[in-house]
């Protein structure tokens, strides 16, 4: 018979053993490890490629959402051109 034997990790807060399965401790429901949920906080928000786009909203008419809709397109259009420029400058294509 096996035994799943979860890893332990001593609380900073208030000493007791707590397994790490949970990011909180079990007694005094602290952060066991705030430095790192900090860095995984900022890795969530981190957009890479956060390009702004025209943002189409529910409750515009639908002549509009249309035009909204072409004018992304462009963008779209126009950014695939533009990566597809700075890929052949830069060299890489051979």
């Amino acid at each position: 018979m096996f035994f799943f034997m979860a890893k332990e990790i001593k609380c900073p807060h208030c000493g007791k053993w707590t397994t790490t399965a949970e990011p909180h401790c079990d007694f005094c429901g602290e952060l066991l490890k705030p430095d790192r949920s900090e860095e995984e906080e900022r890795l969530r928000k981190f957009k890479p490629l956060d390009i702004p786009l025209i943002e189409i909203n529910a409750d515009d008419h639908w002549a509009l959402k249309a035009v909204k809709m072409v004018a992304r397109t462009g963008q779209a259009i126009f950014l695939f051109i533009a990566s597809v420029l700075v890929y052949i400058a830069s060299g890489a294509a051979h």
